[in-house]
């Protein structure tokens, strides 16, 4: 009780002060108003900012360049494949190199068709070693096919991997953006309440100096206040924290910002999509797992000439990709009724919320005729306007707790589940 008094005193010195130091002060401080920042503005510039995305697209373009390289080399194989034989035809031969009549008929045609033996015999060599290279080019294209449908499917993976985390980015900012306004919504009530309790404290020990009330009321009201203040303080420590991680995130030079927020959406009740299974295959984590398997066969059918060992491997490689996806569909669908679960369950208390702050507000517009009438002190008066305004920051808690759940299935329906 003592330490509250000083406290108190404390308090009004600083006051006092602080009045004393604006009234003699030339020009008087203004501050900066705090920068609003929406949702929307949020998302993009977390977007923008990710190292995690600019490392997938960054990956997406490495593997583009090998597969043009892969191509190139391709093009380059069928072009060495092409081999031209020797003439063997007697006429073509002496075609190409005439009698200039310093030999006979006789020995001009002997040398032509020695010559054309020659071709023969070269041609043979031509093509032993033409069927050698071009086998061993032909093992060199099917390695480079093989090379690019697996660049293909990593491609694939890497800009699935990129949209989910597209997704994932902007669910954690959105969430993170609604835990803020919903601090800040309690920040402002318990400032509210701390000064009424306050109030209460002060009203009660000048009941006690009057005789009218006695000292475990006054400890109450004093334990009741301490303890208030103690939420607020731990609720400013968290409001400072999750907008110190938010201005983290956007690499913000300060944290002095007012997110703007959406206006409230009504509570809508939800029903379990009908068509549940084309969200579980259509999810990104679903779809990795199936190129997984893509990649699985790849390796199997790549095996086909490989040892039986090596030909059982890949098989069973295969079938663990198979199970793991078939594993992880269960897994989809067991996160998706969870996640209608709670929709339901904060469905249903934002609607009896909704109905405590309706019969709160009659409270208290009653309690302000009564007021009126001189009927109610102000003490009461102000209790059923706190109650009243209590019941509206925990509807506002409810809706953002409600509208969070939507926004995660939005997300789930978009193929991002969150794992």
């Amino acid at each position: 009780m003592k330490n509250r008094i000083r406290f108190s005193i404390v308090i009004l010195v600083c006051l006092v002060i602080s009045f004393g130091a604006t009234s003699y002060a030339e020009t008087p401080f203004l501050a900066t108003p705090p920068v609003k920042v929406t949702l929307d503005e949020v998302v993009e510039t977390g977007i923008k900012g990710s190292r995690n995305l600019q490392l997938l697209r960054y990956t997406v373009q490495m593997l583009q360049y090998q597969k043009m390289d892969a191509e190139d080399d391709i093009k380059e194989i069928d072009q060495a494949g092409n081999f031209s034989l020797l003439p063997t035809d007697p006429g073509t031969i002496a075609a190409g190199m005439p009698n200039d009549g310093s030999l006979s008929e006789e020995e001009w045609l002997r040398i032509v068709l020695t010559q054309v033996q020659i071709n023969s015999t070269l041609n043979e060599i031509i093509k032993a070693q033409g069927e050698q290279t071009a086998k061993q080019l032909s093992e060199q294209r099917k390695q480079l096919l093989s090379l690019i449908d697996e660049i293909d499917i990593q491609k694939g993976k890497t800009n699935l991997q990129q949209e989910a985390e597209t997704e994932a980015i902007e669910l954690y900012l959105t969430t993170l953006f609604y835990q803020i306004v919903s601090v800040k919504e309690q920040l402002a009530f318990s400032k509210e309440e701390t000064a009424y309790l306050n109030n209460e404290w002060v009203r009660i020990s000048l009941l006690k100096e009057k005789g009218l009330s006695d000292q475990m009321a006054v400890d109450r009201a004093a334990a009741a206040a301490d303890q208030k203040e103690l939420e607020l303080h731990l609720l400013q420590a968290q409001y400072a924290s999750l907008l110190g991680q938010l201005a983290f995130q956007m690499n913000w030079d300060s944290s002095d910002v007012e997110l703007v927020a959406e206006a409230e959406e009504e509570f809508r009740e939800l029903s379990f999509p009908a068509d549940y299974r084309s969200w579980l295959v259509n999810s990104y984590a679903y779809r990795l797992a199936q190129e997984d398997v893509k990649s699985a066969e790849y390796a199997e059918k790549a095996a086909a000439s490989e040892s039986f060992h090596t030909r059982m491997q890949k098989e069973a490689e295969k079938n663990a990709a198979v199970q793991k996806r078939d594993q992880l569909y269960q897994e989809l669908y067991r996160i998706l009724v969870a996640a209608h679960m709670e929709a339901e369950q904060s469905y249903a208390k934002g609607k009896q919320l909704l109905e405590q702050e309706k019969a709160a507000r009659n409270e208290n517009l009653l309690a302000e005729k009564k007021w009126d009438l001189g009927l109610i002190s102000q003490t009461e008066r102000d209790k059923a306007a706190l109650s009243y305004h209590k019941a509206v920051m925990q509807r506002k808690q409810a809706a953002i707790d409600y509208k969070l759940k939507l926004i995660e299935i939005e997300a789930m329906k978009r193929g991002y589940f969150g794992i």
